[in-house]
């Protein structure tokens, strides 16, 4: 019988070191793809706008649809009345305090943000020009508030409404643009 001698065979297996390099290799790739990703994935759902400013302006322009809207009629709102929303918001102050009051923007606490407000009425014919200029009404532009300037931080809420007396400002829907800051 005779003994072949085949090449010397390499059964030493995985050794200590190379375990601890293929962790450390695979560990750094991990916490490398965390920290390049993180920021794209966290900015795409970062909010220029703080979540308390969006509400108020959410509430400041549900008060005024539900306030100045036509009795039984949704969206439609009282125009040139003497409680309809040109008159009651031209002898408001120049901060719109009485609105800011009533849409619950001023409530006692010791943390209150003194938030500035913006309400327009854009006309249908500015819509289709996509200007978005203020609609011109009996006592001047529909505009109410401090003047916006884009503002950064503001939060804006819209609202389709009609005017009651639409055929002088909007030739159908005008929208109601409210913006807090």
């Amino acid at each position: 019988m005779t003994v072949r001698k085949d090449k010397p065979t390499n059964d030493r297996g995985q050794t200590p070191q190379d375990f601890a390099v293929g962790v450390a290799v695979l560990l750094l790739t991990i916490i490398a793809t965390f920290v390049f990703i993180q920021n794209s994935v966290v900015t795409t759902y970062d909010r220029p706008v703080s979540g308390d400013v969006q509400e108020s302006a959410d509430r400041v322009a549900s008060y005024v649809v539900e306030n100045y809207s036509v009795e039984d009629k949704d969206n439609i709102l009282r125009y040139d009345s003497s409680d309809g929303i040109e008159q009651s918001l031209n002898r408001d102050t120049d901060s719109l305090d009485r609105l800011r009051a009533g849409a619950g923007l001023d409530v006692a606490t010791d943390r209150r943000i003194n938030l500035s407000i913006n309400v327009t009425v854009v006309g249908s014919d500015a819509l289709a020009d996509g200007s978005r200029k203020p609609a011109t009404g009996v006592s001047g532009e529909l505009t109410w508030g401090e003047a916006y300037k884009n503002q950064d931080g503001a939060a804006s809420t819209a609202r389709v409404v009609t005017l009651e007396d639409e055929s002088t400002i909007c030739s159908s829907n005008c929208l109601l643009v409210v913006r807090v800051w």
